[in-house]
C-alpha cells in the first residue's frame, strides 16, 4: 500500500525549478575523498558551472574519454590545484512542467558581478539585470541604467543557448504519466 500524496498549493510556487534567482540556483558543490585528489576544508569563493563536474572527475582521477564525448565544461582542478583558472559565465533555465505555460520560462546568464535574466517566449520579452555585488539578493533590477551591460549579457545568451536570430531555445518538456505518479 502507497498513501496518496497530495502537495499544498504553494508546491507550485516555491522551489527550484521556478525561477533562476540565486536563493534557487546557487548551490555549494562539496567534493569529498579522491585519495588525496583534493584538499580536505578547502573552500574556494568562485563561482563555477554544474557542467564543470564531469570534466573535474576525468581529469582528477584520469579517466579517459575514449568514447569521444563532447563535454562542454571544463576541469576544475586548476582551481582546485591553485593554478590560473578561467572563469566563465553559469547558465540557468526555469522550464517544463513547473511552470503554466511557455511565458513564464527564463534563461539566466550569471557572471561574479551580474546576473541577467530573460523570458524568451513572454509577449514582453521581459528583461532583468541585477548587479550581484551590490544587490546580491537580485531585489533591484537595474536594467534600464545598465542596458549596454544588459545587452553583452543577452548576447552571451544566446550564444550559449540559441542564436541572434531565432533567440533562445529552451526545450521543457511535460513529465510522463508514470513520472508523475513518481511525485
Amino acid at each position: 500500500y502507497k498513501p496518496k500524496v497530495t502537495k499544498p498549493a504553494s508546491f507550485r510556487l516555491f522551489g527550484h525549478g521556478f525561477h533562476v534567482y540565486d536563493s534557487a540556483i546557487v548551490i555549494p558543490l562539496i567534493i569529498a575523498g579522491g585519495n588525496g585528489k583534493f584538499p580536505q576544508n578547502r573552500f574556494i569563493s568562485m563561482q563555477v558551472r554544474q557542467i564543470d563536474i564531469c570534466p573535474t572527475l576525468i581529469d582528477a582521477f584520469n579517466f579517459s574519454n575514449n568514447n569521444g564525448y563532447n563535454l562542454d565544461g571544463q576541469s576544475l582542478m586548476p582551481l582546485i590545484e591553485d593554478k590560473y583558472f578561467e572563469e566563465f559565465p553559469a547558465y540557468s533555465e526555469a522550464c517544463g512542467i513547473v511552470l503554466v505555460n511557455e511565458n513564464y520560462w527564463k534563461a539566466g546568464i550569471r557572471t561574479p558581478k551580474y546576473k541577467f535574466i530573460y523570458k524568451p517566449y513572454s509577449p514582453k520579452k521581459h528583461e532583468e539585470l541585477y548587479d550581484l555585488e551590490v544587490d546580491p539578493q537580485e531585489k533591484k533590477n537595474i536594467i534600464k541604467s545598465r542596458p549596454l551591460i544588459a545587452e553583452s549579457l543577452k548576447q552571451q545568451l544566446l550564444k550559449i543557448k540559441g542564436d541572434e536570430t531565432t533567440g533562445i531555445k529552451i526545450v521543457g518538456r511535460k513529465m510522463t504519466e508514470a513520472e508523475e505518479k513518481k511525485l
